[in-house]
């Protein structure tokens, strides 16, 4: 949950109940909801909505219908209006929108996997690493060195990416690769 409090004192609640409703829907696809608005920044009325924010990794169709059944369950449960409002978590980070900026600048955040917002935008860089790994892997079977280097090239700036977490031992593994790479250069250029 986030540390900061909406001024709705429900808010957090009915936030609570809608995660559970999106997390039956969309599993690991889910990445985070931000209460926004009246209710989570003061100003609301009785009739104010609750709004909200599902940030997530899947189709866009997906995210709205798992919103719009998630807001159906909670507003019946608890007789309430809740707004839901869909974002893929890369145009939410890209800052693509003024609702996205908003929301990073004033937004409540709840992240579904315990706050590590960056892990499955991590582990989908990581899968298209993997793709440009086995690129290359092909390519050097066809003896094609230039775009050997190329696809492999890619697959490390993906995994090595900042949201991937890694840590002293991941950091000590992509220097010794880049010492190795510089040694086999050198010795190259030097005959």
């Amino acid at each position: 949950m986030s540390r900061r409090k909406p001024a709705d004192p429900r808010f957090e609640a009915i936030i609570k109940r809608f995660m559970d409703v999106i997390r039956g829907v969309l599993g690991d696809k889910a990445v985070a909801v931000v209460a926004f608005g009246s209710r989570a920044w003061g100003g609301y009325r009785d009739g104010s909505d609750y709004d909200i924010l599902l940030l997530h990794r899947c189709s866009e169709d997906e995210a709205v219908e798992a919103a719009a059944e998630a807001a159906f369950t909670v507003s019946t449960e608890l007789s309430i209006p809740i707004e839901p409002v869909t974002m893929s978590i890369y145009r939410f980070l890209g800052l693509d929108s003024e609702l996205a900026r908003t929301c990073m600048d004033k937004g409540i955040i709840y992240f579904f996997d315990g706050g590590r917002p960056y892990r499955g935008v991590a582990l989908d860089l990581l899968s298209l690493a993997e793709e440009y790994l086995d690129m290359a892997r092909a390519l050097y079977e066809r003896g094609m060195v230039r775009g050997v280097i190329d696809m492999a090239y890619n697959a490390i700036e993906l995994a090595i990416n900042p949201k991937a977490e890694l840590g002293v031992e991941d950091a000590k593994a992509v220097m010794e690769t880049a010492e190795a790479i510089l040694k086999a250069v050198r010795s190259r250029l030097s005959r």
